[in-house]
């Protein structure tokens, strides 16, 4: 009798994501299951405990027959009602014979069926058709019959798992692991037509913003801490629990840390927090509460206890009080640069005149649980500060206080801050695309007025003819680019643009010329990847277009994290010296210009990189600079800043960057391992450790020992210092099989059994098979 061990094993081989679930139940075991490395059948039988049920991961975990496994879940309520189902089903997707794809009926019994399919993108979860008609229950109201698409961050419980209500999970048409090339997949252009959405999310991190805000207990607790008390009736703590059960996917962490804080809290009832915990969750078709929710009530908490506390802060300075004479003749020098800046916030002008100038200058800024005072620099960026910082600036700027028998007087600051009219907003954001009653936007604008009656053709030909050297298709993806920057700055798109050239190419002159339409304060540029990975930085805080120059950072495992986090991140962690970090909105694009062979690490698969190799035809050529810089110090940056404002972008696609010359050079010096040995092999021609005739293998198929050529890997990989470890047997296969497709292992016949082959197709074919895999015609010249 097969074990549950032996049923799963030819899953976990074709590349299934499998995980535990509890009991008879479609919950996985343990926490974070949709960020978890995809287990192996010796991770699963190490973790395994009785009676377990069987659960798979979708979309872009379960890598299968070259493609990602997805599910249709056809949930049909009402039996009657099924005939409209598949009929509807069959509309989507029209021509699909279901007859011959895997399908498991629920252990419940009834009409209800997972359709099981590979498709060459991972889609996101989608409902695709309903029935238009509901029913009532206990549980309210449902639709007789839904059709879903299941993909990244969904998973499903697959036979021999045990339905709750005690019978199996079963196949009602089995996988054929033999015929898998062909029968389970379906085009992704049909699963598109049918309504999904491609999955563009990166590996490991939630798609979209699903209100989840950091990884820490600590902080989740200092920000529960921070709620006043007023957050503390049921309704509000119900959706604090509520919060925190989506915060932790239904985590026992969760409840733990809800039970912690509120056991601190006078109305605290011993249990009620677990009780109340097992009813979160059972409506998935209602978008749940994110924790971002309670972060919003306890910045404004806080911020109400913070301006007290600053004004008890005041009230508590004294060691300015026995100066005999009223300093006031820096008041003008210190505000000089404010007279003209009133713009910079939406404030309504103040009766004061002492208090009104201050706004032009100054804020107070609540965000995120911090309280912070805004200064309004002289090239019009804007720098944060305490109240402390303020009170030493206007230590020597003072103000008589009235009344009293002994004179007395007090720093300007301390005047400002508590009169009511001075300048207060209740959150910081950093948004292109709108402006919030309440909210302090760092964004300042276009740098330029828009002047269609000017040029900017120099700078025009200097992107199609040196950029992309004359290639029409690359031409129209980096000013579709740059276009979607001006049109649409609030969108990010996921896509960096990478130039790659020799010194003196002008490879940075797009960036300086982009900055002057911009504006330089939102246009920031490093030459050093500690200016971006390092403990300080300010600089991403308004950044629109961050310009790396110089770029080489490609093996640095924390720059390449760091990068993958700028190109896709929505949100940006901000630190400063001396204040407390906090996290604003990001739509950040990713600049790059390098001269390394190496700039972007690149996977086969890569789509965060457009990558072009900048021509060289004018290194050196200073009068055409000279005309380029010429233009853009002038009526330039204008000209273009209207030229993208028109440029029609209803056929563009941001995120579907080109396949291009310079793309696949990255994806070649990123290979490591077991890829990187391949490819050397394969540019060599030679097969090592075959022992018949080198040109063997140039003429037709040929064998050789798995154990002599894993051996010559495993010899390889010692002179390899930054590849790792190398792999073991059966993840070497697995790897050698994922770039190599027709490779076959078999075992010859004798006596005594000879070891396994490998049995390879014509060098031809294999390099052809490795072109496909990396997504280029590889040159083996």
């Amino acid at each position: 009798m097969k074990t549950e061990f032996d049923q799963i094993q030819p899953f976990v081989a074709a590349g299934f994501s499998l995980h535990w679930l509890h009991p008879k139940q479609k919950r996985p075991i343990g926490d974070g299951w949709s960020q978890r490395a995809v287990a192996s059948l010796a991770d699963l039988k190490a973790s395994y405990r009785n009676d377990n049920n069987i659960g798979v991961r979708l979309g872009e975990f379960s890598k299968v027959a070259g493609g990602f496994l997805h599910v249709l879940d056809v949930d049909i309520r009402r039996a009657g009602d099924a005939s409209s189902a598949w009929e509807t089903l069959r509309e989507l997707f029209p021509d699909v014979d279901f007859a011959r794809l895997p399908t498991v009926q629920s252990g419940s019994g009834g009409e209800s069926r997972h359709i099981y399919f590979v498709t060459d993108k991972p889609f996101q979860s989608r409902k695709l058709a309903t029935s238009g008609l509901k029913f009532q229950d206990d549980s309210g109201g449902h639709w007789t019959w839904e059709i879903e698409l299941f993909g990244t961050g969904k998973q499903v419980a697959m036979p021999p798992s045990i339905h709750p209500c005690g019978k199996p999970y079963r196949w009602v048409i089995p996988f054929d692991f033999d015929g898998f090339d062909s029968d389970p997949v379906i085009p992704s252009t049909m699963v598109e037509v049918a309504g999904a959405k491609e999955d563009l999310s990166e590996p490991y991190e939630d798609d979209g913003d699903d209100g989840r805000v950091t990884d820490s207990d600590d902080e989740i607790r200092a920000w529960l801490r921070k709620l006043g008390d007023k957050r503390w009736d049921y309704d509000h703590w119900k959706t604090i629990g509520m919060a925190l059960h989506h915060q932790y996917r239904a985590g026992e962490r969760g409840l733990e840390i809800w039970d912690e804080i509120s056991r601190e809290k006078p109305k605290y009832k011993k249990g009620e927090p677990r009780r109340k915990w097992r009813t979160f969750g059972r409506n998935n078709r209602r978008r749940p509460v994110g924790f971002k929710t309670i972060v919003g009530w306890a910045a404004e908490d806080f911020q109400e206890s913070q301006t007290a506390a600053l004004l008890r802060q005041i009230e508590n300075t004294d060691e300015f009080d026995d100066l005999d004479e009223i300093v006031t003749g820096d008041f003008d020098e210190l505000l000089q640069s404010a007279d003209d800046d009133l713009s910079c916030f939406d404030t309504p002008p103040a009766t004061d005149p002492i208090i009104e100038r201050l706004n032009r200058k100054h804020a107070v800024v609540a965000h995120n649980g911090r309280t912070l005072i805004t200064t309004l620099q002289d090239d019009d960026s804007i720098s944060f500060g305490t109240m402390a910082d303020l009170n030493t600036l206007y230590a020597n700027v003072r103000r008589k206080i009235p009344g009293g028998k002994v004179e007395r007087s007090e720093p300007i600051s301390a005047y400002w801050v508590r009169h009511k009219d001075r300048a207060t907003y209740q959150r910081l954001a950093f948004d292109p695309g709108s402006s919030r009653k309440g909210t302090l936007n760092l964004w300042r604008g276009w740098n330029v007025e828009p002047d269609p009656s000017s040029s900017c053709r120099l700078f025009l030909d200097h992107v199609r003819k040196v950029v992309c050297r004359g290639n029409s298709d690359h031409t129209a993806y980096v000013l579709g680019w740059l276009a979607h920057l001006i049109q649409h700055p609030a969108e990010k798109p996921g896509v960096a643009l990478v130039l790659r050239g020799g010194k003196g190419a002008g490879k940075d002159t797009v960036a300086e010329y982009m900055a002057a339409v911009i504006g330089r304060q939102h246009v920031p540029t490093v030459s050093h990847e500690n200016h971006i990975t390092g403990n300080f930085n300010k600089r991403l805080e308004a950044a629109l277009l961050l310009h790396v120059q110089e770029g080489s950072w490609a093996g640095d495992k924390k720059a390449e994290g760091v990068l993958k986090y700028l190109v896709t991140s929505d949100f940006v962690e901000i630190e400063r010296k001396g204040i407390d970090s906090f996290t604003l909105p990001s739509f950040l694009r990713l600049f790059i210009s390098s001269n390394a062979e190496w700039a972007v690490p690149a996977s086969a698969d890569e789509r965060r990189w457009a990558v072009f190799n900048v021509s060289d035809a004018r290194c050196g050529d200073a009068e055409y600079f000279k005309a380029l810089r010429a233009e853009m110090k002038g009526k330039g940056p204008a000209a273009l800043l209207a030229w993208l404002q028109a440029y029609d972008l209803s056929d563009f696609n941001v995120r579907k960057a080109p396949d291009t010359e310079g793309l696949l050079d990255q994806k070649l010096a990123s290979l490591r391992n077991v890829e990187a040995w391949w490819h050397e092999v394969l540019s060599a021609g030679d097969l090592p450790g075959y022992l018949g005739d080198p040109a063997d293998w140039q003429r037709e198929p040929v064998r050789i020992s798995c154990d002599v050529l894993r051996g010559n890997y495993a010899t390889w990989m010692k002179s390899r210092r930054f590849d790792g470890e190398a792999a073991n047997d059966r993840h070497f296969g697995r790897r050698l099989r994922a770039i190599c497709g027709t490779i076959e292992q078999v075992r010859p016949g004798g006596s005594p059994r000879p070891p396994r082959q490998y049995v390879l197709q014509t060098l031809e074919d294999c390099r052809h098979e490795f072109s496909e895999w990396i997504g280029g015609p590889v040159d083996w010249t």
